[in-house]
């Protein structure tokens, strides 16, 4: 963009050329929906009234003829008049009223036009005033034409004038005639583009005496800033709109403790606006799946990502909300139905809200959560003799009781070996040890694997052994639990499957998409014996899911050991075709069965 300033720096060259007598316009070149007219109506104005001139604003958007642009232009220019000048327009508009022989407002405005237009502006002095001409991309009229009209007063009248337009919408057809006349009307290209910072400070002014809203801008703002900066997101009137939304929904959010789950709330509600207003969403019963963004979303960019030219998985909707949102923000997403429906229908329902957030902040903690964070988090040195022991006494009973999860036993660990080593508490090395791997065996019974969580623990290598050989034992806790619950799952997932019914399946293969382990527990050969009893259309619905289980690039990469399940599924389907089976079913098994034949070829090459 051409000469692209600071807002500060605009300001200047603006105050030097309201100065002197004009040789030309002035053009304030910027996006749609960047800030122009909101600096105009909030900066400029005021920089005008300061040089002891008089600020007029037209917009040009919609106009389509000279004759509209004239009056438009005089109206605007009647509203600003002042003392005399005042006074001699109010009589000619009174006169013109009076002999007017006409009933239906349509026709006094008409006939009122047509007396000001004969009237003129010669009689205003132009040197007292300065135009604003906005909207000059989104005028009807061939912008040559529009820029010829804004002349006549620069070069004959010497009226100062701003030209606010987006000169990446000017028609291309227009281009070559807008820029020989641009040369001869414009005197100054200034670029305009306000930077996130003073965006925020713009949007905290919107809403000045509003006290949840700015309270909650205050407290987020490097938060906001932060992802602002990551999406580029610098269109004024969208952010507007976000501004408003957060104010209707901002004590709410204010009555979670937690930040996190504030920022959540924060993101989730910006994204909807974005894409709302970019026309990505239309219909608030329609959520295009955003609903239903997962983890699970992580590993389908990650097989599409590694597919290598492949035959790639299409891209629907939610995904490509993933890729351009979420990817890299998994964290901080959660969907909330009331404030979807808010933003797009404006019908926002705070009950539903409390509703949400109370199903999404986890409970109050409880003491023994409380100790964990206070005792074992580095707090320690900033506690008196009493407060230490009562959280000592805290967190040693419950951890041997086994209330702590399997992956905070090395933490225990580690710093009750460093209490009793520094004489802080009486715990001898082995009472430590002993109680701790006896809570660790309890915790088992209701702990959920967390890879995630294994997989840090083991990441980083502690230079006490002792905490290493807690590790350990919480490894092969990890790997026992895992043991149990698949046992459980193939139970459920076995039964799911061989009961073949079309919409348990659809469920299924959607829900467990990327797992490995979804036909680990399955026995091939019971499960081809219920393919076979299945009707023509639950073989066809099996036929379409594990197409698309198996059709993103890379997809070995997640499903490799689910290659001898289909080998045996599809040699005993071939052998089934040798038995006694009518022509329609045995169509359908046979497509079924070069499907297998394709899905096993991916897990291959």
């Amino acid at each position: 963009m051409d000469n692209q300033l600071e807002i500060a720096n605009v300001s200047n060259v603006v105050v030097e050329y309201l100065k002197e007598r004009p040789v030309g316009a002035i053009l304030i070149n910027g996006k749609w929906g960047s800030g122009k007219t909101h600096f105009w109506k909030n900066h400029l104005e005021d920089l005008v009234k300061e040089n002891k001139l008089i600020p007029v604003y037209v917009s040009l958007n919609g106009i389509n003829s000279i004759k509209d642009m004239e009056q438009q232009t005089i109206v605007a220019f009647l509203a600003r008049v002042r003392g005399k000048q005042a006074k001699f327009w109010n009589n000619v508009i009174g006169t013109a009223l009076t002999g007017l022989n006409i009933t239906t407002q349509k026709a006094i405005d008409s006939g009122l036009g047509d007396i000001i237009r004969g009237m003129g502006l010669s009689k205003i002095p132009m040197e007292k005033y300065v135009v604003c001409f906005d909207d000059l991309e989104r005028c009807k009229l061939p912008i040559a034409e529009s820029l010829g009209f804004i002349n006549r007063f620069l070069e004959h009248q010497f009226l100062k004038t701003i030209i606010m337009a987006d000169e990446s919408e000017i028609p291309e057809k227009e281009v070559e005639e807008y820029n020989k006349k641009k040369e001869k009307v414009i005197s100054r290209v200034l670029g305009f583009e306000v930077d996130i910072p003073e965006i925020i400070t713009i949007l905290s002014q919107t809403r000045k005496g509003h006290s949840p809203f700015e309270k909650l801008l205050k407290e987020h703002k490097n938060f906001i800033t932060d992802f602002l900066q990551e999406y580029q997101v610098k269109n004024l009137r969208v952010l507007m709109f976000w501004t408003y939304i957060l104010d209707r929904i901002a004590p709410e959010v204010l009555s979670i403790q937690e930040k996190d789950y504030q920022q959540e709330i924060l993101l989730f509600t910006a994204l909807i606006v974005f894409e709302f207003k970019n026309g990505g969403l239309k219909d608030f019963k329609e959520t295009r799946d955003l609903d239903k963004i997962s983890f699970e979303y992580g590993f389908r960019k990650q097989a599409y990502d590694n597919s290598n030219g492949e035959e790639q998985e299409k891209k629907d909707y939610s995904f490509e909300f993933y890729e351009k949102y979420i990817h890299q923000n998994a964290r901080w997403y959660h969907f909330y139905p009331s404030i979807f429906k808010f933003i797009l229908t404006g019908y926002f329902d705070k009950e539903d809200l409390i509703k949400e957030i109370k199903e999404r902040i986890p409970p109050k903690k409880k003491p023994h959560e409380i100790g964990f964070e206070k005792l074992l988090r580095f707090q320690f040195r900033d506690m008196d003799d009493k407060e230490f022991q009562k959280w000592v006494n805290v967190v040693w009973e419950n951890a041997v009781k086994g209330k702590y999860t399997i992956y905070q036993y090395p933490q225990i660990t580690l710093f009750f070996h460093f209490f009793s080593d520094n004489g802080l508490i009486g715990h001898s090395e082995e009472e430590i040890k002993t109680g701790l791997n006896k809570g660790l065996e309890l915790a088992a019974d209701h702990s959920k694997i967390n890879d995630h969580l294994l997989e840090n623990l083991l990441h980083f290598t502690n230079e006490d052994e002792r905490v290493e050989e807690m590790k350990k034992e919480v490894e092969k806790m990890h790997n026992k639990i895992f043991g149990n619950e698949m046992v459980e799952k193939s139970k459920t997932w076995e039964n799911k499957l061989l009961k073949m019914d079309e919409n348990e399946l659809n469920t299924y293969f959607e829900k467990y998409r990327f797992d490995p382990l979804i036909f680990r527990f399955t026995n091939p050969t019971e499960f081809g014996e219920a393919i076979l009893k299945a009707p023509g259309s639950t073989t066809r619905v099996l036929r379409q899911l594990i197409k698309k289980r198996y059709s993103p690039g890379a997809i070995k990469d997640f499903l490799s050991e689910e290659h001898s399940f289909l080998t045996e599924l599809k040699d005993f389907l071939k052998v089934s075709l040798d038995k006694e089976i009518k022509p329609l079913r045995k169509f359908n098994l046979i497509e079924l069965i070069e499907e297998l034949d394709h899905s096993i070829a991916k897990l291959e090459n």
